[in-house]
């Protein structure tokens, strides 16, 4: 489904603990969108979005303390997400990411509700999500995913057996549905909506007897795809990160990150984890199980835990580009 709906907007106002300072008017600046996405912060994190939800945390990820932010996004009635919620939704998901435009889905069904843009408090409903089948609605979960490509924004539902929405990069979605152990990247292109399969890093196997890691997460790091990995031994814990150098060879796969024994503080190997930037220092930002924020440094192997938060949270590069434009 297309983003063709009628846009909503709220004003946004962003606070802190030292005052609040008004941003709304900025994006009627000319250029500023542009050079905001050039110059400004390239990942925040958003928690989840339930009924009673007035803010939302925005976390500065380019700084090493990356500090936090809270952003009003207007009172329920008055515009933005709550303004979306009927008595059939009791909460909505943050579910995917894409230029600054976020997917919110209900929390129960996982059918996508509407595209958001938070730093302007705009969003677009979706039309309603019809199942294919009565089989698939019992066997299968809802999965969707927002792509952009030749300048449209799509919002695609499929129903599969996985437990993520996958990410996108080029235009195409990125995602795994064979379990752990699986040997293939599924992908989705969404210009033409036709499924291809890309090869998983070679420390990945569906052979148990020379399985040595399994999956974790898939994301994109720096302009590259990239696959998290954790231990499948769970005497010699740990955790490897791979990138594919060159798009859709396997021999480009390269490890950038091997930490051994992660298993102190409050790193869990069973929570899949993801990498958000890498900072001017080298060092490489991660969200642990959706919760936990970590800093890790590459040359020796380490990581510090910044901090964590009940609710889970999902990396953003914020955009003052309008629904407008796009929708």
């Amino acid at each position: 489904m297309e983003a063709s709906q009628e846009t909503k907007q709220h004003m946004v106002v962003n606070s802190d603990e030292e005052g609040s300072t008004s941003i709304h008017d900025l994006p009627s600046y000319p250029y500023f969108p542009v050079s905001y996405a050039a110059n400004g912060p390239t990942q925040l994190l958003i928690p989840i979005v339930h009924r009673s939800s007035d803010t939302v945390c925005m976390v500065d990820c380019d700084s090493q303390d990356c500090p936090a932010r809270k952003i009003d996004i207007g009172v329920a009635g008055k515009g933005g997400p709550p303004l979306m919620l009927t008595e059939k939704h009791t909460a909505i998901l943050v579910k995917s990411s894409c230029n600054g435009f976020l997917s919110l889905c209900d929390k129960e069904s996982g059918n996508p509700v509407s595209l958001w843009n938070p730093m302007l408090c705009e969003y677009v409903l979706l039309p309603e999500v019809t199942r294919a089948s009565s089989y698939l609605s019992v066997s299968s979960t809802v999965i969707s995913g927002l792509g952009f490509a030749d300048k449209k924004y799509k919002v695609v539902c499929y129903e599969l057996s996985a437990r993520f929405c996958g990410t996108n990069f080029n235009g195409i979605r990125h995602w795994n549905i064979e379990g752990h152990a699986s040997e293939l990247i599924y992908c989705l292109d969404v210009r033409n909506e036709k499924f291809s399969c890309l090869p998983s890093p070679p420390i990945i196997s569906t052979n148990k007897n020379r399985r040595d890691y399994y999956w974790s997460d898939i994301g994109v790091l720096e302009d590259f795809l990239y696959i998290s990995a954790r231990s499948a031994s769970d005497l010699v814990p740990s955790v490897q990160v791979w990138l594919m150098k060159e798009y859709g060879f396997k021999e480009s796969w390269i490890r950038i990150l091997n930490i051994k024994s992660p298993l102190e503080d409050l790193w869990n190997i069973y929570r899949r984890f993801k990498l958000i930037k890498v900072l001017s220092d080298g060092n490489i930002v991660l969200l642990c199980g959706d919760h936990s924020l970590l800093v890790c440094e590459p040359r020796n192997q380490s990581y510090r835990h910044v901090f964590h938060r009940s609710d889970p949270m999902i990396a953003v590069s914020p955009s003052f580009v309008s629904l407008e434009n796009v929708a």
